[in-house]
């Protein structure tokens, strides 16, 4: 190979620069791939490709001529000349062609910008892929290596939907989009990344609106301190194999730099531009029909907004917020499309009621569709919190699924909680699925509450509830008497779901029996297909083992009911679970968590 000494190469095309290739790619032949859609690049095809560039870039020359480049300045640009562009001129194809033997199709597609560094994006694929947990062959859709160079006029088209770009996003089996930046964020500066963003917006409404539960999620990776550090909506494969898959998250959150999320708050797809001028008009144009840049702006920054809210309160525990200096409830308020909202701030224990308050006061309720807020372990909370946020989540009158956990908040009594449960189920006519876990001061007469507010609540009545989860996990003040509150109220028809957390409550064998017969009335209609029902006693000792194997033998006499039963006691491998001899029916111990949000589910 040429001396790093010598002079740098002159042309591509030249005969020493072919040479290289030669002697590092001799004898590939392209497999042809019909659909551009379907060649994406695994991470190890990459890896292959920056390997072979960092032992010869210091023979290309930057764009000046004289400059010589090196790993740590050489970026796509450089890439497409001195690589892309000579290797695949004589097969007149795409470069992911050369490395595949068939269809490649994307898990996630890439936007990005030419001018970052290759070595850079490589290290952000890499955390992307190792944190999300997937397979080596897994494909990333990376515009530079999946369009064909040569043709680029059919992978473009004059129509933005029927672009490469947009058929790679919008495959079954795509699972999302990674938006890489750079410390600058100058994707957010380029046409073709605001187009990929707002599609990315456009296939999470889509999908909230049907319902699916196609994988979907818009993740953010930076090159920082030598890794790619990673922003998601939902905790990771990686984040949830620590016990406590939220705490895993926001400390892996924690060192994305706050530089970068600057950027995406302020960021304006109106003033991006193309290489092209053809491009950047039809991109325009794209967006102004559906529905302009300026509701894009909202729900991006939104976006950022959102995955900027921890790690604002977590830098500035003391004084006045950064959630307020850089405006976040003001960014998050003017989405008034956002219709699904997750944000978890467990295990912030220095969290004020103040801090609350201003986010309760920044979420836009005309649109909500979907709300998921983890306060877990946030023992500075009271009343005053839970107060402001069911006042505000009482106009969320379009909620389809409503999460919110208050596990370990010690600070707020059990009559404010119960309060903030009848708040919450006021006018929720569109309600399907219903979590709530409570704090540990919950006490009997607590329950009465939560039984009107499921029973008298106008619009929870018409509701087509399907799950409901309660958590009274840690609730000593909760004895046999809660549970007679609690089943006098009767399980709608439409219900397929019921898990009931009772564990560490001071119950008795008497609660078990209630529960039985209460669960057999409520099945003996004929209208009701299947019911599945969770019961865990985990900790509650009072409780003799017998009167566990004698709860199970009851629920196995109740037509139409599928019920996992969580106990303290029995074990068939030592661990904690039972198995009955129906494959109807298990008895399961479960991990020690409790009910929270650790399998947010992407959208």
């Amino acid at each position: 190979m040429w001396s790093v000494h010598g002079a740098p190469y002159s042309d591509p095309e030249g005969d020493l620069n072919l040479k290289d290739l030669l002697k590092e790619f001799d004898g590939v032949k392209p497999a042809r791939i019909a659909e551009t859609k379907l060649k994406a690049l695994t991470v190890p095809q990459l890896q292959r490709m920056v390997r072979y560039a960092a032992r010869s870039c210091h023979n290309w020359p930057q764009r000046d001529g004289l400059t010589r480049n090196d790993m740590w300045s050489l970026n796509l640009y450089d890439l497409a000349k001195w690589l892309i562009l000579p290797l695949t001129k004589p097969h007149k194809c795409s470069m992911v062609e050369l490395f595949v033997r068939g269809d490649q199709p994307a898990v996630y597609f890439v936007s990005h910008w030419w001018g970052e560094r290759i070595i850079e994006m490589l290290y952000c694929l890499v955390s992307h892929s190792e944190s999300r947990n997937l397979k080596r062959d897994s494909g990333y859709w990376v515009c530079a290596y999946a369009n064909n160079q040569w043709t680029l006029d059919n992978e473009l088209s004059s129509n933005p939907e029927t672009s490469s770009f947009y058929l790679a996003m919008t495959d079954e089996r795509c699972r999302g989009v990674l938006v890489v930046l750079d410390p600058e964020a100058t994707a957010f500066t380029r046409i073709w990344c605001a187009f990929e963003e707002f599609v990315a917006l456009d296939i999470t409404d889509a999908l909230c609106r049907c319902g699916s539960t196609r994988p979907w999620s818009l993740d953010v990776v930076t090159f920082f301190k030598g890794e790619g550090t990673l922003l998601t909506q939902d905790t990771t494969v990686k984040d949830c194999t620590d016990h406590k898959p939220q705490l895993a998250k926001s400390t892996r959150e924690a060192r994305f730099p706050m530089q970068v999320l600057g950027h995406g708050l302020k960021l304006d797809l109106a003033t991006a531009q193309a290489t092209s001028k053809d491009d950047e008009i039809r991109v325009n144009e794209w967006m102004e029909r559906k529905g302009g840049t300026k509701v894009a702006n909202h729900r991006l920054r939104a976006v950022f907004a959102i995955l900027a809210w921890r790690q604002c309160l977590t830098s500035n525990a003391e004084g006045s917020s950064d959630v307020e200096k850089l405006k976040l409830g003001s960014i998050l308020r003017s989405d008034e499309s956002l219709k699904v909202l997750r944000l978890d701030l467990s295990f912030l224990w220095l969290l004020q009621d103040r801090d609350v308050e201003a986010l309760a006061d920044g979420i836009p309720m005309s649109s909500l569709e979907s709300v998921w807020l983890g306060f877990e372990w946030c023992t500075q909370l009271t009343n005053q919190a839970v107060v402001a946020l069911g006042h505000k989540l009482r106009g969320a009158s379009q909620l389809r699924d409503l999460h919110v956990s208050f596990f370990e908040c010690t600070g707020i009594m059990g009559q404010a909680a119960a309060e903030f449960f009848y708040e919450i189920c006021f006018s929720k006519k569109h309600l399907e699925v219903l979590m709530i876990c409570f704090p540990q001061t919950m006490g009997d007469g607590d329950i009465l509450k939560i039984v009107e507010a499921l029973t008298q609540q106008p619009g929870l009545q018409d509701a087509l509830l399907k799950e409901l989860k309660l958590s009274f996990r840690g609730c000593e003040g909760m004895t046999d008497r809660a549970i007679e509150h609690f089943i006098t109220w009767q399980p709608p028809q439409t219900m397929s779901s019921l898990k009931l957390c009772f564990a560490g409550c001071r119950l008795s064998a008497a609660s078990l029996d209630s529960l039985s017969e209460w669960l057999a009335r409520s099945l003996t209609s004929k209208t009701r297909s299947h019911l599945t029902v969770c019961l865990n006693f985990q900790q509650c000792l009072r409780i003799e083992e017998q009167a566990f194997h004698h709860l199970k033998d009851s629920l196995s006499k109740i037509p139409s009911l599928n019920f996992t039963l969580e106990t303290p006691y029995f074990s068939d491998d030592g661990g904690g679970t039972v198995a009955s001899t129906s494959s109807k029916h298990r008895i399961k111990q479960l991990s020690d968590k409790g009910l929270n949000l650790s399998a947010l589910p992407r959208v």
